[in-house]
């Protein structure tokens, strides 16, 4: 028991880890120091055709389309709700945090 409490983590500190770590890589990638993944396969074309979901490299680039897609659907949400006037930490905390 005396070492378990250590390894817990504290209620919040995952919602503000995932916070921070969206904050950075909207700011990275904003900079261009950071690129979103780029796929090898184009979702529409190749893997609809293919019909082989089974394969890693499929696999690998629908994680790679639905990350690009929640993280331009963050970019957008986060700049109109700017635009509504709503605080940063309302935007990050309570408005976006389920796409993050």
């Amino acid at each position: 028991m005396a070492t378990a409490h250590a390894a817990l983590t504290a209620e919040g500190d995952n919602r503000v880890l995932m916070v921070k770590i969206c904050k950075d890589m909207m700011k990275n990638i904003k900079k261009k120091v950071m690129l979103l993944p780029q796929m090898t396969m184009c979702p529409f074309r190749q893997i609809a055709q293919e019909n082989d979901i089974t394969s890693l490299e499929t696999l690998l680039n629908l994680m790679m389309f639905r990350e690009t897609m929640l993280f331009d659907k963050l970019m957008k949400d986060t700049f109109r709700l700017k635009k509504e006037g709503k605080s940063n930490y309302d935007i990050l905390m309570r408005e976006t945090s389920d796409v993050m």
